[in-house]
């Protein structure tokens, strides 16, 4: 097991834990995340995310890490409830890790959009938030905005 390994299953372990800090401290402060969602730049923004994340609650399954070469894959699924909607949402996601100084400095995470959107939604909504990531990164980028404007340590 390598060092990114290691760094991506203490990663992992807080998340579960939904330890939003011990997460953060895995990030290099010019780290870099995207999902079918986010899009968000530096250490600050992201560990917004986790909180927020992590303080609506959150289940996380570990099904796989692969490492290869100098890049982690890690296959997970995320099971919650979407806040916007109350709907249960069961979430399979690829993440793809890159380090810079034994730190994560890009984590791409990949899944069904399509999926997602049909479970957080529903009906045409769902049809239509799972086709347009314009629109799911306007709602995230709402959503995010307004959490680190009432949370001042992230500004």
């Amino acid at each position: 097991m390598n060092e990114y390994t290691q760094l991506i299953e203490r990663f992992l372990t807080a998340y579960q834990s939904l330890d939003h800090k011990s997460m953060a401290e895995c990030y290099h402060t010019s780290a870099s995340f995207t999902d079918i969602a986010f899009r968000l730049n530096g250490k600050k923004q992201i560990h917004a995310m986790w909180q927020m994340i992590c303080n609506n609650g959150i289940k996380v399954e570990i099904e796989g890490i692969k490492a290869t070469g100098n890049i982690v894959r890690a296959r997970i699924v995320d099971t919650y409830v979407f806040s916007d909607t109350g709907r249960t949402v069961v979430n399979k996601i690829e993440s793809a890790f890159e380090f810079q100084d034994q730190l994560i400095i890009v984590q791409r995470d990949t899944c069904n959009a399509l999926e997602w959107a049909r479970q957080a939604f529903g009906g045409l909504k769902g049809e239509i938030a799972g086709r347009v990531g314009l629109l799911r990164r306007k709602a995230a980028k709402k959503k995010i905005d307004g959490f680190i404007s009432s949370h001042p340590e992230y500004a």
